[in-house]
């Protein structure tokens, strides 16, 4: 009876862990990002996030630019996003540093839990 006790354990742990992050979305593995460079992924409500890692951290922001909402790139040899409709541009911090983007991009909440990295609402 133990031994079964302490197998359906580890379940009892997950199941409460998913209920407590369920506004956290897995969106890759540790080592699918690198320091200083953004990774598109899609959360599941369709909507995309730019992700990096920062020092022992993570980033997520927007992919979204905050004049029309359009999609922004990453442009990794000058380390910035353009928005591709009125040329706007942020830095990799998210701030709006050129064109007609009022705010900076969202940042959304990030967390690691083992070697899985999960993002949250902005």
């Amino acid at each position: 009876m133990a031994g079964a006790a302490a197998a359906a354990l580890p379940l009892v742990g997950c199941n409460r862990a998913a209920r407590a992050d369920a506004s956290m979305a897995a969106v890759g593995k540790v080592g699918d990002f690198t320091t200083g460079q953004f990774k598109k992924v899609t959360l599941p409500d369709g909507s995309n996030v730019y992700v990096t890692k920062s020092g022992d951290s993570y980033k997520a922001l927007s992919s979204k630019c905050t004049h029309r909402g359009c999609e922004v790139l990453w442009v990794p040899g000058r380390k910035v996003f353009t928005c591709p409709c009125h040329g706007g541009q942020f830095d990799a911090e998210g701030k709006n540093i050129a064109g007609p983007p009022p705010t900076p991009l969202p940042q959304y909440t990030t967390k690691v839990d083992g070697d899985t990295v999960y993002v949250g609402g902005a």
